[in-house]
């Protein structure tokens, strides 16, 4: 009987560890013109999401979309046809770091996952933040 379990539970972590597929994401934009998240092909969506780190370090929801969609991109603050806003859509803040999530619903065993990380700079400007120096710099 151990056995089985054993074999079960091997042949689950092969067939999970091939179901992880990443999402490439962009980022452009400003405060005064909007942010857009761009994916590197059209995905179907069921959740995307922008959080940032509170005063302890940890990471803290702001806004939240959900829903099925099938999408190239999308703007902060704002739903898709088939995305509805769940959660927040507090304006961005200068000199913070900031990450967006987006997670498909087309896989049986896992979503596919992307991530991108940004800070809004002094001039309101959105520039990916990902090398861990940037990633220091915005505790």
């Amino acid at each position: 009987k151990q056995m089985r379990v054993l074999v079960a539970v091997a042949i689950s972590a092969i067939l999970l560890s091939g179901c992880n597929c990443a999402i490439d994401v962009s980022v452009t934009g400003s405060l005064h013109e909007g942010i857009t998240f761009a994916l590197r092909e059209v995905r179907d969506i069921r959740l995307a999401g922008v959080w940032t780190r509170d005063e302890f370090g940890e990471w803290e929801e702001i806004w939240k979309v959900e829903g099925k969609d099938r999408i190239d991109s999308i703007r902060y603050g704002q739903p898709t046809a088939g995305l509805s806003v769940t959660f927040g859509g507090e304006g961005l803040k200068k000199g913070r770091l900031y990450t967006f999530t987006v997670e498909t619903g087309d896989r049986l065993w896992a979503p596919c996952v992307g991530n991108v990380y940004l800070v809004v700079t002094s001039a309101g400007i959105v520039e990916t933040c990902g090398t861990d120096e940037c990633l220091r710099k915005y505790p």
